[in-house]
C-alpha cells in the first residue's frame, strides 16, 4: 500500500511535482540517516567510523530497498510511497506493460549506482579544488619528504597513472557534471511540457515511464504477494510424520518468514517516521543549541577610554564646536580615525600632509585616516 495516493488510475499521467517529490525523498533519507548517526554517535564514539563510509552505507540500504521494492512492485522504495509504479512505454506482443527481469536489474543499478559514483565524484572533486594551488604544493611537499616525525616513513608521492588520471578527472568533471545536470533539466521540462514519456535519460534508455497505480494493480499485487507467501509457507511446513527435530527447525522457518513478512509490510513506514523523527531531531537540538547560545551570551565590552591630548599638541578649545587648529567653527568637518577627534578639512589634510600625525594626540596618521563628516548622517 501506497504511503501517498493522490487518485487517477494507470491511465492517468503523474504531474511533474508527483515524480520530482519522488526523486528528492532518497536524499532526505540520506541527510536523516547522517544527522541520526552523527547524534547518536556523541555517546557512541564508534559510530564516527560509520559516517566515513556514508555513501556506501546509504547504497547498500537502497540497494535492498530499492531492490524489493521493483521484485514486488515495479517500482522504488520512494516511487511506491507516492502511488507510482514502471511500465514500458511501448506494449509487449502479448499487450503487457510489466517490466522484464532485465529492466529490473538495469533499473536498479542505475538507481542506486549513479548516485552513489556522482556523490563520490563530486566529492573527491570538492576536495581537489579546496585544497587549492598551496594545499597541493604542501602535500607534495609532505609526500616527497624522507621521514615524517616520529620517524615514521612519509607517504611516497602519487605514480604518474593516478596522477595523470587525477588531473584529467579535474579537468574534465566540470563539463561531465554540466552535461549530466543539463540532461536532467532538459528531460524534466519536456516531461512538464507534455513532450517526453520519461522524466529521467535512465528511464529513457530502459524504456520505461512512470504511471500511477490503479486500484486493479493494487488488488493484483496484494494477492500475487499472498499467494507467494502462502507457497512459502506451505514449503516450509513439516511433513506428516516428521521427528520433533523436523518439526522444530519448520517451526522455526516458518516464523523467521512471517517475521519478514512483517518486516516487508511495514519497514516503508518505519523508514518514513524516520525522515518525520529527523526533523523532530533537527527542530530540537538546533531550539536547544540557540538558547544555549543566547544563555552563555556575555554583554558587549565597555568601549576604550578616548586617547589623551599630547602635552606637546595643539590642545583642545574650551568650546568643542571649535576647531582644534584653526580655532574656529568647524566648516565642512573631519575626522581622524586614529584618535577619534574633529577638525575643519583643510586643516586636518595640510597638519597630517606637514607632521603625518593627528594635531592633538600626535598619534601617527596618514591621508587614509581622514574621514569626511556628514550633517545628514550624524
Amino acid at each position: 500500500m501506497s504511503f501517498v495516493y493522490l487518485g487517477g488510475d494507470d491511465t492517468t499521467k503523474p504531474t511533474y511535482f508527483e515524480v520530482c517529490a519522488a526523486d528528492k525523498l532518497v536524499p532526505g533519507l540520506k541527510a536523516a540517516a547522517v544527522y541520526i548517526i552523527s547524534v547518536l554517535s556523541q555517546r557512541t564514539p564508534w559510530l564516527h567510523r560509520v559516517l566515513a563510509y556514508e555513501d556506501e552505507v546509504l547504497a547498500a540500504l537502497m540497494l535492498l530497498v530499492d531492490g524489493h521494492s521493483l521484485l514486488t512492485s515495479d517500482a522504488t522504495f520512494a516511487e511506491a510511497l507516492y502511488g507510482l509504479r514502471r511500465r514500458t512505454i511501448s506494449k509487449t506482443a502479448h499487450g503487457k506493460d510489466t517490466m522484464s527481469s532485465r529492466q529490473r536489474l538495469m533499473g536498479l543499478v542505475l538507481q542506486v549506482g549513479l548516485p552513489y559514483l556522482k556523490s563520490k565524484a563530486d566529492r573527491l572533486y570538492k576536495l581537489q579544488i579546496e585544497a587549492g594551488p598551496l594545499g597541493l604544493a604542501l602535500q607534495q611537499a609532505a609526500r616527497s619528504s624522507t621521514s615524517a616525525p616520529g620517524g615514521q616513513q612519509a607517504a611516497p608521492p602519487l605514480p604518474w597513472p593516478p596522477r595523470q588520471l587525477l588531473r584529467a578527472f579535474m579537468t574534465t568533471y566540470p563539463y561531465l557534471h554540466a552535461l549530466y545536470e543539463g540532461t536532467s533539466f532538459v528531460y524534466q521540462l519536456a516531461y512538464l511540457l507534455g513532450m517526453a514519456e520519461a522524466h529521467r535519460p535512465a528511464l529513457h534508455v530502459l524504456g520505461l515511464q512512470l504511471a500511477r497505480v490503479s486500484a486493479q494493480d493494487m488488488a493484483d499485487m496484494a494477492r500475487n504477494k499472498t499467494a507467494w507467501r502462502t507457497a512459502q509457507l506451505a514449503r516450509a511446513a513439516a511433513q506428516p510424520g516428521a521427528g520433533p527435530v523436523a518439526r522444530a527447525a519448520s517451526a522455526l522457518q516458518r516464523g523467521a518468514l512471517r517475521g519478514l513478512h512483517l518486516l516487508s509490510d511495514h519497514y516503508r513506514h518505519a523508514l518514513i517516521l524516520a525522515v518525520f523523527g529527523f526533523k523532530a531531531l533537527e527542530w530540537w537540538y538546533t531550539s536547544a543549541e540557540e538558547r544555549l547560545k543566547i544563555s552563555m551570551a556575555l554583554p558587549p565590552p565597555d568601549p576604550p577610554p578616548p586617547p589623551k591630548p599630547s602635552p606637546k599638541g595643539v590642545g583642545l578649545p574650551q568650546d568643542t564646536s571649535l576647531c582644534p587648529v584653526c580655532r574656529r567653527r568647524c566648516t565642512n568637518p573631519a575626522q581622524i580615525t586614529t584618535s577619534g577627534f574633529v577638525f575643519c578639512y583643510p586643516c586636518a589634510f595640510s597638519y597630517i600632509m606637514d607632521h603625518a600625525c593627528c594635531p592633538v594626540t600626535l598619534m601617527p596618521a596618514t591621508l587614509d585616516h581622514v574621514r569626511k563628516l556628514y550633517e545628514g548622517a550624524v
